[in-house]
């Protein structure tokens, strides 16, 4: 049997699997924890200095403050993807998404154990220790949806009546009614 066709079986299995618990895309849990939890990576650019989420801005750096990079009034900002850090939850854990690889990721204690690509599974070790810790961002982030649903729920409510009075208004003041 050749390498391949057995590491394209045990990719097929673990693609099966990964689909099965939900982790895969944007729209499963990965996603969804991101989506809810998780914070912008952003990548500012100026006119003489380029910064991203991962520079290390102060290696090599002086003591004096005037040689620090720093951001400059009417830079361009622009997210390139998510990331969640659990450590202050008591996580070693990190799942990240970059925006132009399409690349989501998932670190337990520094190691690679989830790795999807344009919707392509290249890395999934199932460990109970991560994939519990993921379901219970998961329903942590289900909630914050159904939280956020009934909020934008409201609100368009409040526009809506918003909407109505203000028809009112410019009927009465038109015509007089």
């Amino acid at each position: 049997m050749n390498p391949n066709d057995h590491e394209n079986q045990i990719k097929e299995k673990r693609t099966i699997e990964a689909s099965k618990k939900n982790l895969m895309g944007k729209s499963g849990k990965l996603g969804m924890i991101l989506k809810h939890l998780g914070q912008p990576i952003v990548s500012q650019e100026g006119m003489f200095s380029n910064a991203s989420y991962f520079d290390h801005f102060w290696e090599d750096v002086d003591e004096d403050e005037e040689s620090m990079q720093t951001f400059e009034e009417g830079s361009l900002s622009h997210d390139v993807g998510r990331i969640w850090d659990g450590l202050s939850r008591g996580m070693h854990l990190e799942i990240q998404y970059m925006n132009n690889k399409k690349e989501l990721t998932v670190y337990e204690k520094g190691y690679l154990v989830y790795k999807e690509s344009s919707g392509e599974l290249l890395c999934y070790v199932p460990k109970e220790s991560w994939e519990e810790n993921i379901n219970q961002l998961y329903d942590r982030s289900k909630y914050m949806e159904k939280d956020q649903r009934k909020k934008d729920s409201e609100e368009g409510n409040k526009e809506a009546d918003r909407a109505k009075l203000s028809w009112l208004w410019k009927i009465r003041d038109k015509w007089g009614i």
